[in-house]
Order: C-alpha cells, then sequence, then structure tokens
C-alpha cells in the first residue's frame, strides 16, 4: 500500500509542478517526503510509454514536467533517503 501511495503523491506533485514550478520547492519546505520520494522514483525510470497511448495529454505534461525536474537539479536528491523518510512519514501518519 505504501507504495501505492507514494506513487500517487509524486504524480499528483510532478503534474502540479508542471505548471507551478515552485510546487517542488514548497514541498521540500514543508518536508513532504511521501510526494518528493514519488516524483524523485517516477523522474528515475522514466513515464510508462504505454501511457502515450491511454492518455497522450498526460503523458506529454509529466514528460515535460520530468525534463524541468532534471533542468533545475531536483535530480541530485537522494531517492533512497527519500523512500526512507516517506516510509517513516507514512507508517508515523498511520500510528496517530
Amino acid at each position: 500500500m505504501s507504495d501505492r501511495e507514494i506513487k500517487a503523491a509524486g504524480e499528483a506533485l510532478l503534474l502540479k509542478f508542471a505548471t507551478d514550478p515552485l510546487a517542488i520547492p514548497r514541498a521540500i519546505k514543508a518536508k513532504d517526503f511521501v510526494s518528493l520520494a514519488g516524483i524523485a522514483d517516477i523522474a528515475s525510470r522514466e513515464v510508462s510509454p504505454s501511457m502515450a497511448l491511454l492518455h497522450p495529454a498526460r503523458f506529454r505534461v509529466m514528460r515535460r514536467a520530468i525534463s524541468d525536474y532534471y533542468v533545475r537539479g531536483y535530480a541530485l536528491l537522494d531517492k533512497d533517503v527519500l523512500k526512507r523518510r516517506a516510509l517513516a512519514q507514512i507508517a508515523k501518519g498511520k500510528q496517530s
């Protein structure tokens, strides 16, 4: 379940980042590790080519946002550290 949550949050942040260049800095400031881990994972794996057939507009937006993610230097964020913190954040949220 946690991997799905991370991926969904990452996609939401990526789509938000496509229209708002300050979406990722806000997520960093808010320490939203779930979204940051998701976007780092999506960017490292690229967008599924099958999405181009199912949702062509969404595919183009996500590819463009991933390019901007790399151009702005966010690829330097450590994917493994973000994933560990995201899992801890999810576990902490479920305990509350």
